[in-house]
């Protein structure tokens, strides 16, 4: 969902829901890996900030994540949520 050239482990990220920060989890994060140049940045949560995030995955409408690069790039949290959750399930 990012535009991948030009990205690399260590660069910042900002992730946000509908704009805001999500209470709970910073929102000035670094990329954590890329598996390879052709690869979609991977971001780490710390296990106290899971709950938090899926609360707000929950009542939020967008999720956000934006680099230097420019403008931030968006997911829609109506089918994402529901596809995470499924995942989830045991």
């Amino acid at each position: 969902i990012l535009a991948k050239e030009g990205l690399a482990p260590g660069d910042p990220l900002t992730l946000l829901i509908d704009g805001a920060p999500i209470a709970g989890v910073p929102a000035s994060r670094a990329i954590d890996s890329l598996e390879s140049e052709r690869a979609y940045p991977t971001v780490r949560l710390a296990a106290n900030e899971i709950t938090p995030f899926v609360e707000a995955l929950r009542s939020g409408q967008r999720l956000q994540l934006a680099t230097f690069h420019g403008a931030p790039a968006e997911v829609s949290l109506a089918g994402a949520l529901a596809a995470l959750l499924f995942i989830d399930d045991p």
